[in-house]
């Protein structure tokens, strides 16, 4: 019997249909075994990510005992492991094996690794500054010009309580309980946060824990510090003719504009600046104190760009009394000033006798300046209340402050 053409298509389409019913059938009744079969390979793509040997230091405070946290990992299970003086652990085929080690800076040790049907792995353990860096907390530094430094510590790993960071400058014990600084190389000098030669700062960094005090230290590299500084007199016309002068310094200066005197520090930078962290200029000696007034206007003199990131704020010191901050503080840019973040004074009215500030003289003789009587404050309150905000300044005066009762 001749089979017409259309009939042998029909029949392929039904013998086709027929095996792909079958294997649907197929699937939906072993889907379980495939299920475990991908399960398992996912399994063990994610376990082969794990490194064979790795470590975390938790406390290197005695340079000859520093506390590591070792950790090995093998899908095929580990038989032994070799510690660098020849004893050895038997691990029965683990998997995972975690080990507390005392290690000394600066000195190698190899610990030997038997996995299960293979030859043993010998892993070097070495600890210096720069391993911890790379490990356990680093210290980013984001800026780094004479004049100017920023840097960001980063917690590079999770540990159970380790929770505090904190920092310091040179050979201070002053630790200062955060993730982030700024601070210009005057202020370094002011404060003495030198090293020991005097030109360089080194910044330190440590992070604690909370529970047991077990604590991770890590140093950055130096860094040259501007220490050109001047003292210095001079007569102007005006503020702003005295600090553009081409051959300002960073340092003090007594300045005379008409009858008045004022204190200035001048913070010289010949860079432009990103600003992508909080900067406070200043420091205590320029604030007021129980017994006396404020005695520097701030003045930051920027020979390029200044460029404030958002989030970011620019400010004066303030006393860590509450005696204000500095007789104010002026910017002067010879650039470009971007302000994505905020300049603020908020809380720094300096405790100080009014004067006239003469910013600019005019054409005219007359000068644009702001007056020593500012706005009226506001009412005197007790001290736990949020206060009476004062009166807004007008004329260039400044604004009324709030008063509280001791």
């Amino acid at each position: 019997m001749r089979i017409s053409k259309s009939t042998k298509i029909k029949i392929i389409i039904l013998v086709l249909l027929i095996l792909t019913i079958l294997f649907s059938i197929y699937i939906i009744n072993n889907i379980q075994i495939l299920n475990n079969l991908f399960g398992i390979k996912i399994k063990q793509e994610n376990e082969q990510t794990l490194p064979l040997f790795s470590y975390v230091v938790y406390d290197n405070q005695d340079k000859s005992k520093i506390k590591v946290l070792i950790k090995i990992n093998n899908e095929q299970g580990i038989e032994y492991i070799e510690y660098p003086n020849g004893d050895i652990l038997d691990t029965n085929g683990k998997t995972t094996i975690a080990i507390d080690y005392l290690a000394t800076e600066n000195q190698n040790h190899t610990f030997g690794i038997k996995l299960v049907n293979q030859e043993k792995i010998n892993e070097n353990l070495f600890i210096d500054n720069n391993t911890i860096q790379e490990t356990v907390l680093g210290i980013n530094i984001v800026t780094n010009m004479l004049g100017y430094k920023a840097a960001k510590i980063e917690k590079k790993i999770t540990m159970d309580n380790y929770n505090d960071i904190y920092y310091k400058f040179g050979t201070s014990e002053n630790w200062i309980k955060s993730e982030e600084l700024a601070v210009t190389d005057y202020d370094l000098i002011q404060n003495m946060l030198l090293d020991t030669e005097g030109t360089t700062t080194t910044i330190t960094a440590k992070i604690v824990n909370t529970i047991t005090g077990d604590t991770v230290f890590v140093n950055s590299e130096k860094l040259d510090i501007d220490t050109t500084q001047v003292s210095e007199s001079i007569n102007a016309d005006s503020l702003i003719k005295a600090i553009e002068a081409n051959n300002i310094k960073t340092g003090k200066y007594e300045v005379t504009v008409a009858d008045e005197k004022y204190n200035l520090k001048i913070y010289n930078i010949d860079n432009n600046i990103d600003m992508s962290i909080n900067t406070s200029i200043g420091v205590e000696a320029d604030v007021g104190t129980a017994n006396g007034y404020a005695q520097n206007m701030i003045v930051l003199k920027v020979n390029g760009d200044l460029s404030i990131q958002e989030g970011t704020k620019l400010t004066s010191y303030t006393s860590k009394d509450g005696y204000g901050g500095p007789k104010g503080m002026l910017i002067y840019c010879t650039g470009t000033i971007i302000n994505n973040g905020e300049i603020s004074m908020t809380a720094r009215g300096a405790k100080a006798e009014g004067q006239n500030v003469y910013l600019w003289k005019n054409a005219t003789g007359n000068y644009e300046y702001v007056p020593p009587t500012g706005a009226t404050g506001g009412n005197s309150v007790s001290a736990n209340n949020t206060g009476i905000t004062g009166n807004n300044g007008t004329n260039r005066s400044t604004g009324g402050g709030r008063i509280w009762r001791k």
